[in-house]
C-alpha cells in the first residue's frame, strides 16, 4: 500500500487540489450559506488546495540544485506547513459560526477563541523555523530534512483538532445528525494519518488526509443544510396546511354561524344543516370521492338551506301542513339561496347545490326540473341526506319516522327520487347504525336518574328506581360486570340489594315518560333481583334456572350474554350463584341491561367483555324455537333464514330453461322491504360440486335491488312496477301473508338472464360471465324469510 501511494502520490495530490478548487468554486456560488459560512468553506477549501499543490512541487522539486529548484523547495515547503495551519483556521472559523448562527450562542465558546492563538503562535513558529531550522532544514542536494523539534509542527494542529472533536462531543445533542457524524469523522481522518506518517517518511499522509478532511467537511456541510431546507420546506408546508385549516375553521364556523340563524327560526329544525353536512360527507366518502371532494360537499351541505332565511316566520312556523301557495314561496328557498351564495365566486359549488338540492332523479324536482346525471353531483348526495334527516327529525306536525320506515323510503326513492347510488350507500348507513345514532337528538325526552358506569365506579340507591344506570348492551360475547355491593345500615335484608333491568331502546337508556316511550321505542322486559326474585313484563319467559342466595354484600360478578332470542345472566358472589334465562320476543333487535336497585351501594364497578361470541348450547333454550317451515320439502329441503344470509337452498347448476318455483313468506317479526328472497349466482372451486367455499357473482332481491360485494359492471338490472304494484307497504303484506314465486333463467354461452314477477314487480337480471364454460349455481337466500316446497323444472344444457 505505501509503495502504491509514494507510486502515485503526486497524481493524488493534483486531483485532490482540483477537487478543492472546485468545491471551493460552488461554495462561492451557493447561495443558502451565510456570509460567514460562506467564507469559511472557501478559505477552507482554498487552503487545502494549495497545501496539497505545494507539496506535490515539493516533492518534484526535491534535489533539484538549480538556482530556481533552491527557491521552489524552500517556498512549497513554507507553503505546506503555513498552509497546514490554514487548514485548521479555516476549520476554527467554521465551527465557530456554526455554534453562534446554528446553535445559537451568544459568542463562540471560549475555547475556539484561544485556539486562534494557537494557530498564530504555530505561524510564528513556522517563520522562525526558516532562520533556525527548529522544525526543518536542506541539506546540500536540496533535499527536505526534519529538524531536531519537528514532532512541534504537530503539536498546534493536534491541540485544534482535539478541541474540536471535545467542543462536538460536548455539545453532541445540539448538533445535527448529520453533522455532528460528518465532523468527528473528519477530525479522526488526519489523527490516523498522523499516527502513520511518523513511521512512513516520505509520504505526505497527513496533508492528504488534511485535504480529505476538508472535502468531507464540505460534503457533511451540504447534507446537513440541505436537510436544514427540507425541514424548512416541510415547516413551510405545514404552516400552510395550518393556515388552510385555520381559513377551513374559519369557514366552517361561518357556514355554522349562518346555518344557526337559518335554523332558528324553525325550532324543529335546528341542527338540521350540520347533521345533513355529516350524512353527505359519509356518503361522499364512501362513494370514494377526494377528500377534497368531501370537504366541499360538507360546506356545501351546510349552507344548503340558507335561503330559508326568506321565508316568512308565520309558514315555517306553521303545525299544519302547507297550503299549495305556501309551498310555493317554501320551495322559492333555493333560488334565493343560490342568488345569496353566488357572491362567494371562490366556491361555486356552493351555490349550485343551494339551487339544485330538491331536484328528483326522475325530472319530478324543483326548480328547473333537472333528472339524472343532469342534476349536479354534490346536490345528488345531499338530497339523500336532506331526506333523511328530514325523515328521522321531528316536525311541527309530526314525530320522527322510524328507522326502518325511513329505510323503506329511501328504497322506494331509489331510481325515482334518488340517484340509485348514494341511495344505496344511505341504506348500507342505516342497515350499519343498528343503534339508530344518526337521528335528531332528542333533547325533550325525559330520562330517569341515571349514573353511566363507563366513567364512574359508584352509585347509591335510595328507593328503588330512583337512580338507573346507562344501558349495557347484551350480545353474543359475554360482558361481566364486576362490583363491590354494601347495603345501607339498618334496611331490610329483602329491600336492600341492587337489581337489573332488562330493556331495549334506541338510545340505550331506561324512560318512563310516555313520550320518550314511544318516541325511543322503548320497551321493558323484566326487572331481575339478587335474591333470585323477578318480574316478567314484555319477555316471552323469565326463569330462575339455579341458585342460592346466603348473602346480598361484597364482590358480585354478573355475566350476561345474548344468543338469538335467550338471554342468559350469571350473578355470582363467593359461592353463590343466581342463573336467569330470559326468552324475549322474535322481533327485538338490541336489549341492554341497566342497573337499579334500592337501600344499597356499589363501588369498585369494572365493565369488561369477552373475545369470542358464544355458541348456541351455552344457553338452555326453555322455550321452543318458532319454526316456519314445518311442512314437507319440495325437491329441496325447506329452509328458514333468519338475519341476512345465515342459510341459502342446496345449489343448483345454471342451464338454459331452467325453472324454481317455491314458496316464501316473511318471518312474523319482520317488516322490511329487503325481508324477502334473493337470488344468488355463484361459482365453486374446479372438481367441486356445491360448497360453501364459493365465489359469488351476483346477487338480486325481489325488491330489484342488486346487493353484497360483486362487479356491478358484470350486472345489468332491469326492475320496474307494472299496474299490479300496489306500493311497497302492500308488497310487504303480500311477502308476510306469503307467496308463491316463480324465477326463469336463459343462458346463452356467457350471458345469464333471470326473470321473475312478485306481486308488481318486474325484474329482468343479466350477468355477463368472464367465459361461456364457466359452471355457475343458484342459490335462494334472503334475509328474514322461510322458503317451503321448492321445486326444480331442468332446462336444456
Amino acid at each position: 500500500m505505501a509503495d502504491f501511494l509514494r507510486a502515485h502520490q503526486l497524481n493524488i495530490m493534483l486531483a485532490l487540489s482540483s477537487m478543492c478548487m472546485l468545491i471551493a468554486f460552488f461554495a462561492a456560488i451557493t447561495k443558502t450559506l451565510s456570509d460567514r459560512r460562506k467564507m469559511a468553506l472557501i478559505y477552507l477549501e482554498i487552503s487545502a488546495a494549495v497545501l496539497l499543490m505545494a507539496d506535490r512541487y515539493a516533492y518534484i522539486f526535491r534535489g533539484d540544485e538549480s538556482r530556481y529548484g533552491f527557491w521552489m523547495v524552500r517556498v512549497t515547503n513554507f507553503l505546506v506547513f503555513m498552509m497546514t495551519a490554514a487548514v485548521l483556521h479555516a476549520l476554527n472559523i467554521y465551527l465557530a459560526d456554526f455554534f453562534v448562527s446554528d446553535l445559537k450562542f451568544k459568542e463562540p465558546p471560549m475555547a475556539l477563541r484561544i485556539m486562534e492563538v494557537v494557530v498564530s503562535l504555530d505561524w510564528c513558529l513556522i517563520i522562525v523555523s526558516q532562520f533556525t531550522g527548529l522544525l526543518y532544514t536542506f541539506d546540500a542536494s536540496n533535499r527536505y530534512v526534519r529538524g531536531q523539534f519537528y514532532v512541534l509542527a504537530y503539536v498546534a494542529p493536534l491541540i485544534v483538532i482535539i478541541v474540536h472533536m471535545y467542543l462536538v462531543i460536548k455539545n453532541y445533542k445540539l448538533f445535527g445528525r448529520i453533522i455532528r457524524h460528518g465532523l468527528l469523522i473528519a477530525y479522526l481522518i488526519p489523527l490516523g494519518a498522523a499516527f502513520v506518517q511518523l513511521f512512513a517518511y516520505g509520504l505526505s499522509l497527513v496533508n492528504i488526509a488534511l485535504v480529505v478532511m476538508a472535502f468531507v467537511v464540505y460534503v457533511f456541510a451540504i447534507i446537513e443544510l440541505n436537510d436544514a431546507v427540507d425541514k424548512a420546506n416541510k415547516l413551510t408546508i405545514e404552516n400552510l396546511e395550518g393556515e388552510k385549516r385555520s381559513m377551513q375553521s374559519l369557514f366552517e364556523q361561518t357556514a355554522g354561524a349562518i346555518t344557526a340563524v337559518v335554523d332558528a327560526k324553525d325550532k324543529y329544525t335546528r341542527g338540521h344543516s350540520k347533521r345533513v353536512a355529516d350524512y353527505s360527507r359519509e356518503i361522499a366518502k364512501r362513494a370514494g370521492l377526494s377528500d377534497e371532494e368531501c370537504d366541499e360537499v360538507y360546506f356545501a351541505a351546510l349552507l344548503h338551506d340558507v335561503g330559508k332565511i326568506s321565508i316568512p316566520d308565520s309558514i315555517i312556523n306553521k303545525r299544519d301542513r302547507l297550503t299549495a301557495e305556501e309551498y310555493e314561496i317554501v320551495k322559492n328557498h333555493s333560488i334565493v339561496g343560490s342568488d345569496m351564495l353566488s357572491k362567494i365566486t371562490e366556491f361555486p359549488y356552493i351555490a349550485t347545490v343551494a339551487k339544485y338540492h330538491h331536484e328528483r332523479y326522475d325530472g319530478e324536482g324543483y326548480p328547473e326540473g333537472k333528472r339524472g346525471e343532469e342534476i349536479p353531483l354534490y346536490a345528488r348526495i345531499i338530497a339523500v341526506a336532506d331526506a333523511y334527516d328530514a325523515m328521522t327529525s321531528k316536525r311541527s306536525f309530526r314525530d320522527p319516522y322510524p328507522q326502518k320506515t325511513v329505510r323503506d323510503e329511501i328504497v322506494k326513492g331509489a331510481g325515482y327520487q334518488f340517484d340509485p347510488k348514494f341511495a344505496g350507500i344511505m341504506v348500507d348507513m342505516i342497515d350499519q347504525d343498528v343503534e339508530y345514532l344518526m337521528r335528531e337528538t332528542v333533547d325533550d325526552s325525559v330520562k330517569v336518574n341515571s349514573v353511566d358506569l363507563t366513567t364512574t365506579d359508584d352509585a347509591h340507591f335510595g328507593e328503588y328506581r330512583n337512580l338507573v344506570s346507562d344501558g349495557i348492551a347484551i350480545d353474543s360475547v359475554i360482558t361481566t360486570v364486576t362490583m363491590n355491593v354494601e347495603p345501607d345500615a339498618g334496611a331490610e335484608k329483602n329491600m336492600a340489594m341492587p337489581a337489573i333491568i332488562l330493556f331495549g331502546s334506541h338510545d340505550g337508556c331506561v324512560h318512563e315518560d310516555d313520550r320518550s316511550i314511544k318516541l325511543l321505542s322503548y320497551i321493558e322486559y323484566g326487572e331481575l333481583f339478587f335474591d333470585g326474585h323477578k318480574i316478567c313484563t314484555a319477555a316471552r319467559d323469565v326463569r330462575v334456572t339455579k341458585g342460592s342466595t346466603t348473602s346480598l354484600r361484597g364482590m358480585y360478578s354478573v355475566e350476561a350474554v345474548r344468543y338469538d332470542d335467550h338471554i342468559r345472566i350469571d350473578i355470582h358472589n363467593g359461592e353463590d350463584h343466581l342463573q336467569y334465562v330470559v326468552v324475549l320476543r322474535e322481533d327485538v333487535r338490541n336489549v341492554y341491561m341497566a342497573l337499579t336497585g334500592e337501600n344499597c351501594s356499589i363501588d369498585k364497578v369494572r365493565i369488561s367483555r369477552g373475545k369470542k361470541s358464544i355458541s348456541e348450547d351455552y344457553i338452555e333454550r326453555i322455550v321452543p324455537k318458532v319454526g316456519h317451515i314445518n311442512r314437507l320439502n319440495g325437491d329441496l329441503e325447506n329452509v328458514e333464514i333468519e338475519g341476512y344470509h345465515t342459510a341459502k337452498t342446496q345449489g343448483i347448476r345454471v342451464v338454459d330453461g331452467l325453472r324454481i318455483a317455491f314458496h316464501t313468506q316473511t318471518l312474523p317479526y319482520s317488516n322490511h322491504i329487503w325481508d324477502c328472497p334473493h337470488v344468488m349466482l355463484y361459482t365453486v372451486p374446479e372438481g367441486k360440486e356445491d360448497t360453501s367455499d364459493y365465489t359469488i357473482k351476483s346477487c338480486i332481491r325481489f325488491d330489484g335491488e342488486e346487493i353484497g360485494d360483486v362487479d356491478r359492471s358484470s350486472v345489468v338490472i332491469e326492475a320496474k312496477r307494472n299496474e299490479n304494484f300496489e306500493g311497497w307497504d302492500a308488497w310487504k303484506e303480500y311477502n308476510k301473508a306469503g307467496a308463491e314465486c316463480e324465477i326463469l333463467f336463459e343462458r346463452k354461452r356467457n350471458r345469464i338472464v333471470m326473470y321473475t314477477v312478485n306481486h308488481g314487480v318486474e325484474i329482468k337480471h343479466t350477468t355477463k360471465l368472464s367465459s361461456g364454460d364457466l359452471i355457475v349455481y343458484v342459490g335462494i337466500t334472503g334475509e328474514n324469510c322461510a322458503l317451503t316446497n321448492i321445486r326444480v323444472y331442468g332446462g336444456i344444457d
